[in-house]
């Protein structure tokens, strides 16, 4: 079975070397494809400080399967990774808002 959902890193702020990284573990998609795609969202993962640690592209592939649409690259990479607590999306006045 694939994944309801898939992301991409295009932008790691703290030279981590997690640009160009996908998820979640196992993804087929490439970051280019993820980037490309349509219906694919920029997202911005930050710490409890503000800071912003990555950028990156969250795209939904199956939204009935999704149980948080939204948190997975926080919940799969962001926290772990750096401890990021926040992930910020752009609302529909194209601003950015925290999920």
């Amino acid at each position: 079975m694939s994944s309801p959902y898939a992301w991409t890193i295009t932008r790691d702020l703290i030279d981590s070397d997690a640009k160009g990284v996908c998820g979640p573990r196992g993804c087929t998609m490439t970051s280019e494809e993820i980037r490309n795609h349509p219906n694919a969202e920029k997202f911005i993962m930050k710490d409890d400080d503000g800071e912003s640690y990555y950028h990156g592209y969250y795209l939904t592939i199956n939204e009935d399967e999704c149980e948080d649409c939204g948190f997975e690259p926080l919940d799969d990479f962001g926290e772990p990774n750096a401890g990021c607590t926040s992930i910020w999306y752009k609302n529909q006045e194209g601003e950015w808002s925290m999920l």
